[in-house]
């Protein structure tokens, strides 16, 4: 789990830098609107993930928040890196 978190914590810094850095115009109102969703959407998953994890957790019941919190930094970084690639190649892509 050390290992692990070794990972993840540094890849959730780049992946969170990378969203915000490569949006494809910060002064465009839905860009702004877009990531402001997707930022709620990684929380909420977070949140209902950990309560789900709390709530069904069996034996191991005292490493909860550990295990909650490598799922959520996952959680994190998989719905930003699509949700960025979405809104760059998909959505709001240049008309070039």
């Amino acid at each position: 789990m050390v290992l692990a978190a070794l990972v993840l914590f540094p890849l959730m810094g780049i992946v969170s830098w990378l969203f915000f850095r490569a949006s494809p115009g910060t002064s465009n109102k839905w860009v702004r609107i877009y990531n402001t969703f997707s930022f709620l959407l990684a929380l909420g998953l977070i949140v209902f993930d950990a309560w789900t994890l709390r709530t069904t957790m069996g034996a191991d019941v005292g490493w909860w928040p550990v295990v909650a919190s490598l799922r959520g930094i996952s959680i994190w970084v998989g719905i930003l890196i699509i949700s960025g690639l979405v809104r760059n190649y998909l959505l709001f892509r240049s008309r070039q």
